[in-house]
């Protein structure tokens, strides 16, 4: 399955950066989409995966995670339903979250169900400074310019037993690698509806060329406490979708 690289968000994002800083510093973060229908990182080695199953239904704070390779700030639990839960089975995290390492990673992946627009990703280095900043609106706006025969295969669960529901929204895995400088140490998940699962990790650097796992470097403007505020509003005012937003 050809995987596909999400140039088009990243472009935006980059733009953005720039326009906010004369002399923006370059994190080397590579972000990537998967091919429709992946669930799961592509990846092998000094993978670590965090897939909900021993976290119990419900809210619950300061939760160890992907086996006390960190910690949630919140969690809340939901079993699979059309919205969520790779394979279709399982549990699966719904809502925000901030995720902080015990030790910096340099990949992270996860599967992002029922994309909603409203949702965000960030990602910060060990001086906590931002690595980029991701709206999963970016990621729909990336595939409404695929063919339709690509964003139907996208579009709506992929699993058997809730196959094509929910087929307003799409269904996809992320990536983010660093390929230069500072690693990963903390991730914030921001938005009520933002369903994912099986968060994969590695303190290891991977290569960002050939078949499984290619993309763009972003910016990162410089103080990001302060400019990183005006790109959030910046990339909610231009990545609007052309698709009718449905609340599910």
């Amino acid at each position: 399955m050809v995987k596909i690289a999400a140039k088009v968000g990243l472009t935006i994002a980059g733009a953005l950066f720039t326009t906010l800083s004369a002399t923006p510093a370059f994190a080397g973060i590579t972000f990537t989409l998967e091919g429709a229908g992946v669930q799961e990182t592509t990846l092998t080695g000094d993978i670590f995966t965090e897939d909900f199953e021993s976290m119990s239904l419900g809210t619950s704070s300061n939760v160890s995670f992907a086996g006390g390779l960190g910690t949630m700030n919140t969690a809340k639990i939901e079993g699979a339903n059309q919205y969520g839960g790779a394979g279709g089975a399982g549990n699966y995290l719904r809502g925000g979250s901030s995720i902080t390492f015990n030790e910096a990673q340099a990949y992270m992946g996860f599967w992002w169900s029922a994309g909603d627009g409203t949702n965000s990703i960030e990602l910060f280095d060990e001086a906590d400074e931002s690595l980029g900043f991701y709206s999963t609106s970016l990621v729909s706006d990336f595939i409404d310019n695929l063919s339709e025969a690509e964003q139907t295969a996208y579009s709506g669960n992929p699993n058997a037993n809730f196959l094509n529901q929910n087929s307003h929204e799409y269904y996809s895995y992320l990536n983010f690698l660093v390929t230069e400088g500072s690693k990963i140490k903390r991730v914030e998940l921001k938005g009520g509806n933002f369903e994912s699962d099986n968060f994969s990790f590695s303190k290891t650097a991977r290569s960002t060329t050939g078949e499984i796992l290619s993309g763009e470097a972003t910016e990162v403007p410089e103080p990001a406490s302060i400019l990183g505020l005006l790109a959030t509003a910046m990339v909610g005012a231009v990545s609007l979708r052309r698709r009718q937003a449905f609340a599910e």
